[in-house]
């Protein structure tokens, strides 16, 4: 076998196994990354600047993002042409990683006519055909040259390396004291960007320290604040909010807890300027303890399976649903009875009653149906589509139009 055979055997059997693990969200955030600014390289070529990346560094990116066994890279045998003279080299290669296979083409001139010259251009290309088929996972792996005003170049590698040690330290000034040399070497923007991470890390501190001033309270809010988060309906997170009220005793606790109220609410479709006013007027209106009740209450409903677990909880509560004042009563009796409608309900039912409903306030009560009976999956999509252009089609008779 000559040399050549021996070499190009050699690329053959760089791995014997194929990567299908799929990509994890950490290795995607990781690949979309910046390229940093102190890997590129520069070299004249044809009367032309080009800008490039060592092999060494696209092997040792891979191996950060993917793990040293997450990719593997083949060749096919060169494919060696002589163009003027000269000895060109092509070599096909294929990189394997996250289940994906990327393949692309790597060239070299030799540079003489020994067989030292033929070894070193086979190399350079197989190389170059790496760093191709990597350029086409992200930024970091070169894509970002091709990019003419390299939009996705970032910081220098050793201002990442410090940005990431600062994201994790519990002491800035200290830490800013003891890489002050490291700071002051980095360039203009380097320096600029870092600052900002330095100063984000310092108000995050901030934040955390007021925020831990009582962390046996904030134990205290954790059942409250489950129950906010999978709320179903507003007056579900206002009772679970009021409840909570007398255990967040610190400003940081009432932020906490007033943060998490106005993100459920707003995801449930209220803004924060209707969704204060409604909670204020409900606070004043009954004990934080009461609220419990109906928070307890709501929770139950919402998680109920069918009208006989919803009777249960009526029944399982009523004694202290009796004890509440009216217009508590009122809102646990409403959600009672929306989870049982939402429970009696079927798409034909719908269908019946959007067909006779003769006023807006009819065609809107089974539109609110239909949106319940969705959110619980139980409305299939095609189920959803006719049944919206039947409450349309009856608007359109009726003379009325029905909220979206």
């Amino acid at each position: 076998m000559s040399g050549l055979d021996r070499l190009a055997e050699a690329l053959l059997q760089l791995t014997t196994t194929t990567v299908v693990q799929p990509l994890t969200e950490a290795q995607i955030t990781m690949l979309r990354a910046d390229l940093p600014s102190d890997v590129i390289r520069t070299r004249e070529q044809a009367g032309q600047r080009l800008s490039y990346v060592d092999g060494w560094y696209v092997v040792q990116r891979l191996n950060e993002v993917l793990g040293f066994g997450g990719w593997t890279f083949e060749c096919d045998p060169p494919v060696i042409t002589e163009v003027d003279k000269k000895r060109v080299v092509h070599v096909r290669g294929t990189l394997s990683a996250g289940g994906v296979r990327r393949q692309d083409l790597g060239a070299a001139v030799t540079a003489g006519s020994t067989a030292d010259a033929l070894e070193n251009a086979i190399k350079a290309a197989a190389t170059d055909a790496l760093k191709r088929c990597a350029r086409t996972f992200g930024a970091s792996l070169g894509l970002a040259l091709y990019d003419k005003e390299q939009r996705t170049v970032g910081a220098s590698t050793k201002a990442l390396e410090l940005k990431a040690a600062v994201a994790t330290t519990t002491d800035v000034n200290a830490w800013v004291k003891a890489n002050d040399a490291a700071l002051r070497a980095l360039d203009k923007d380097d320096r600029a960007e870092l600052w900002s991470a330095i100063d984000a890390r310092r108000a995050e501190l901030s934040k955390g320290a007021t925020a831990n001033e009582g962390t046996a309270l904030v134990d205290a809010l954790k059942t409250p604040l489950q129950w906010i988060a999978g709320a179903s309906s507003l007056d579900e997170v206002i009772a679970a909010g009021i409840h909570a009220s007398p255990s967040a005793t610190t400003d940081a606790l009432r932020n906490l807890l007033w943060d998490a109220l106005v993100a459920r609410a707003a995801a449930l479709g209220t803004d924060k300027g209707p969704f204060k006013e409604r909670y204020t007027a409900h606070a004043k209106a009954s004990t934080p303890a009461q609220w419990g009740v109906v928070a307890g209450a709501l929770a139950q409903l919402a998680e109920a399976k069918d009208a006989a677990e919803v009777a249960a909880v009526a029944k399982r509560h009523g004694a202290q649903f009796k004890k509440l004042p009216q217009p508590l009563q009122a809102i646990v009796s409403s959600a009672a009875a929306a989870r049982r409608q939402q429970h009696a309900d079927t798409f034909d039912a719908l269908v019946r009653d959007a067909g006779r409903a003769t006023s807006a306030e009819g065609l809107q009560a089974v539109h609110q149906r239909a949106e319940r009976l969705a959110q619980v999956g139980q409305l299939t999509e095609e189920q959803i589509q006719s049944l919206t252009d039947t409450l349309n089609e009856r608007a359109a008779i009726v003379g009325v139009q029905v909220a979206a």
